[in-house]
């Protein structure tokens, strides 16, 4: 687990050799206005804490939980095995989905959301 720490913080996590173990990643922005971009071949997890965090999701399996703020969600899958999930439990957050693969937007907050929906 990488853990970002208590300020404003940018986390990539890019396609490895393929020759190399793929492993599993969770990535915690903890606290601050985050933003974490994925672009991966295998199963991560995206944890967002307090502040307004924004998420660049290319797919293989995703998973981001999301607690606190106002966020911003750019959902880009580049396979039809894609399968992106986002819980999201508060704040004014808008969504933009477009590519291949599955994509499930759990949002339990009570703020004024924002979707464009593509077909995913």
């Amino acid at each position: 687990m990488v853990d970002a720490g208590e300020s404003d913080d940018t986390l990539s996590i890019l396609p490895l050799d393929l020759a190399a173990p793929i492993p599993n990643i969770t990535l915690k922005g903890v606290a601050g206005n985050d933003h974490f971009v994925e672009n991966f071949d295998s199963s991560v997890t995206l944890e967002g804490g307090p502040g307004d965090d924004s998420y660049v999701l290319h797919g293989s399996t995703v998973t981001v939980d999301e607690i606190l703020g106002d966020d911003h969600y750019t959902i880009l899958g580049d396979s039809p095995s894609d399968n992106i999930t986002v819980n999201d439990a508060s704040g004014s957050d808008s969504y933009f989905e477009d590519g291949e693969g599955t994509v499930d937007l759990n949002d339990a907050g009570t703020g004024d959301d924002e979707y464009t929906l593509h077909g995913s």
